[in-house]
């Protein structure tokens, strides 16, 4: 049994929501940087003759980027337009290394040269040589790791403050569209003008909200360290890591408290407030990258429509709302516009009936962005008012981020180039709800609308976010290979993106899979790709029909003018049959299919029953009277091969776990936000979570937030709730002003 198998199936058993990846994936890529960070630097220290054995290999055994810096700091060779630069460049050094190993025996007027700028004066010479002792001082390893734990064990805090300009734009609002835009960042922020926290006890989310306020220039930020540490630190230095042998003279010694002074203000201080500036970003960062994977899978596994043609509505005011009915498979049948409002016009409410019935659109998703409400409130009016009879319609809010960007994307332009780019968001909102895996892992990872501060996040780090949880969503999920796009079937295990590409162009031209087998005529796909990537791949019959019926005709590979994509075969190898097998609705292995059918024989079924109750009832009868080690021993395989073969002739054909998961809210009436009322108890479904509290869909268009103080039983744990979890909540409160709604977390459903 190969490693996938194993993989997958234990998903199946027992699903868990996990971060482990994003651990693994983080401490590898790390692991890598610093190797490579320290090979670089033994590398440019050789090519400056500064290498030692010793030294070499200290730096080869560093596990932090923080421990290779520390050890090449006193080799590193700063800017030539630093103080300490200028001074060594004037033969000062040698002066300042005195000073610090033999105070007794140096005199600083025998550096004084009045025909050199900079040595002219013996003030000139001191002020040379505190440059220098600054600079030794900064670089001391000793010295940064003793500051760095005095911060450490001090209340080191973060500030920030409203900017002056953020303070002229508000004296000045309201005279062009632009202070109005700034406006509106700066009600954003108010919480942060003139807030506090202390570096080890500040949010993440606190974090990040401050760095977009600087990027804005709404806010000021810095790094405050307590004045104690400066007097701690200059105690130390002039006490016992940098106090000469001896007595030191009284201009001397004046020099060296100047110079670790200088030193702390004109060079430590601003590198340690950098450091810790960058330490609390990347924290937040990653943990916001987390938090994105988090979300992110849980949507992925959101339950999917299946078998169902579903009516996308884009909403919008000045240019109305644009239809896109969409067939069981995501083909797009057609497209129309309408202007919702008070009352309905009769054209406009005609040609949506007619689209409804003509197609079957049972379902109806509407876009959650502009004018959602309204186009809410014209779709529930013809439902109440049974224009649709003799169907029985209901819609359901669809998060629509990132669509209109997907819309213009060369993938939308692929997959309909002669559609209209308003028309094509209505189309992945209708998809969204089909098949939100399919379609979701089109769309940019910034713009799909979950987790926190994703456009302030590495864009390559929340790229390799999204492929790893899609990765794994596939894996456990599996794809049906007659209605996947290659965006979804390049994720697949073995499948890279020219093969995937390969795949779809081979299903367009020859029609649609009817088994496992098949893909093996798809040029390129050799022995060792298919046994990677057969488990993951579903055959469905259902999907493979419509196709056929929508102008796919199957097309025989034997005929030499259809073999363009086909894999040439070789004399005597046996033809591929096409006949579709029930087993590959399954996520039981194509090696493991002869295993199977042993069994099946041995249950005394036909293999046509698979996936029928009778089958399900006789396997289960069975274990429980044999041990699943005992079957494994008879059918000649490991308990592990049994186990998958078990759990796959006991599902239904087809099985998709995500129909066990969160479902979506569909809605025949509308909710208006004026009639909210607090205390009264609501049903709705999280759309995303964040380290600061949890969003949630009630069914007004907007979504309300749950403060983590109001999490109840939670505990203040944002991560036991997710997109798609289906909770009851209780109105806190409501600013109609501010289009806010405060909600409390009571039970989840």
């Amino acid at each position: 049994m190969h490693w996938h198998q194993i993989i997958f199936c234990s998903y199946i058993r027992q699903y868990k929501t996990r971060d482990l990846w994003q651990v693994m994936a983080s401490a590898h890529c790390f692991g890598r940087y610093v190797k490579k960070k320290a090979e670089n630097t033994v590398i440019k220290l050789e090519k400056e003759q500064k290498l030692e054995p010793a030294l070499r290999d200290a730096i080869l055994s560093c596990v932090s980027q923080q421990e290779v810096d520390h050890l090449v700091a006193p080799f590193k060779t700063t800017g030539k337009h630093t103080k300490a630069e200028k001074a060594r460049s004037l033969g000062l050094e040698p002066a300042a290394r005195a000073v610090l190993e033999r105070p007794l025996f140096i005199q600083l007027q025998q550096y004084v040269e009045p025909s050199v700028d900079g040595r002219s004066t013996l003030n000139e010479v001191q002020t040379g040589v505190g440059h220098i002792l600054a600079d030794i001082i900064a670089k001391d390893k000793d010295t940064m790791e003793f500051i760095r734990g005095l911060c450490d064990s001090s209340s080191v805090e973060i500030e920030s403050v409203k900017t002056s300009a953020a303070k002229k734009e508000n004296s000045e609002k309201g005279k062009f569209s632009q202070h109005k835009r700034q406006e509106s960042n700066v009600s954003k922020f108010s919480k942060y003008f003139g807030f506090r926290r202390n570096v080890h006890t500040i949010q993440n989310f606190e974090v990040l909200a401050m760095n977009r306020g600087e990027m804005l220039k709404v806010l000021r930020v810095r790094i405050v360290i307590p004045d104690s540490v400066k007097q701690s630190f200059m105690f130390w230095c002039l006490q016992k890591r940098w106090r000469p042998q001896g007595i030191l003279p009284a201009p001397l010694a004046t020099l060296l408290s100047e110079a670790v002074e200088d030193s702390y203000k004109r060079l430590i201080s601003p590198l340690l407030c950098r450091k810790l500036r960058c330490k609390l970003t990347k924290n937040a960062e990653q943990s916001a990258i987390v938090l994105f994977g988090r979300n992110l899978r849980k949507l992925l596994l959101s339950s999917p429509m299946r078998g169902s043609a579903v009516l996308g509505a884009d909403p919008g005011f000045k240019h109305g709302c644009k239809l896109a009915a969409v067939g069981p498979t995501g083909q797009l049948l057609t497209t129309a516009l309408v202007f919702p409002q008070e009352p309905p016009q009769r054209n406009d409410v005609d040609a949506v009936r007619s689209i409804v019935l003509q197609h079957g659109c049972d379902v109806i998703a509407i876009g959650n962005g502009t004018a959602c409400f309204e186009t809410e409130r014209f779709f529930s009016s013809l439902i109440q008012n049974k224009v649709f009879v003799p169907l029985d319609v209901k819609y359901c809010i669809v998060n629509e981020d990132g669509a209109s960007i997907y819309s213009t994307s060369p993938q939308a332009q692929k997959e309909m180039p002669d559609v209209d780019p308003n028309m094509r968001s209505a189309v992945s909102i209708a998809r969204r709800l089909q098949d939100p895996l399919a379609e979701l892992i089109k769309i940019d990872a910034k713009h799909i609308g979950v987790g926190m501060y994703q456009h302030d996040v590495p864009e390559g780090a929340l790229r390799d976010a999204l492929t790893s949880v899609v990765q794994e969503c596939v894996s456990f999920v599996g794809v049906d290979i007659n209605s996947c796009s290659t965006v979804l079937l390049k994720h697949v295990a073995g499948l890279s993106n020219s093969m995937a590409e390969r795949l779809v162009e081979y299903r367009e031209t020859h029609g649609a899979f009817a088994n496992r087998e098949q893909l093996r005529a798809v040029k390129g796909l050799g022995p060792r790709t298919y046994l990677q990537c057969a488990g993951f791949i579903r055959v469905n019959p259902c999907t493979a029909s419509i196709r056929k019926e929508i102008g796919h005709d199957v097309i025989n590979t034997n005929n030499p003018e259809n073999r363009k994509l086909g894999r040439k075969r070789k004399r005597g190898e046996a033809e591929i049959d096409d006949a579709p097998n029930p087993l590959d609705q399954t996520w039981i292995h194509p090696e493991s299919y002869s295993i199977a059918t042993k069994f099946l024989r041995w249950l005394g079924v036909q293999f046509s029953d698979i996936g029928s109750a009778h089958v399900r009832q006789k396997v289960e009868s069975t274990l429980a009277l044999e041990t699943l080690q005992s079957l494994a021993e008879k059918m000649g395989t490991s308990g592990n091969t049994m186990q998958i073969i078990v759990d796959g002739l006991k599902q239904q054909l087809d099985f998709d776990i995500r129909t066990n998961l969160s479902q979506p809210i569909f809605r025949r009436n509308v909710l208006c936000f004026e009639d909210l009322r607090p205390k009264e108890r609501l049903t709705g479904r999280v759309t995303n979570s964040t380290d600061f509290g949890v969003f949630v869909d009630v069914g007004i268009g907007k979504s309300g937030l749950i403060p983590k103080k109001y999490l109840g039983n939670l505990r203040g744990d944002t991560t036991a709730l997710g997109p798609g979890d289906r909770i009851e909540v209780e109105v806190v409160s409501v600013d109609v002003e501010r289009g806010r709604i405060c909600l409390a977390f009571l039970r989840k459903l």
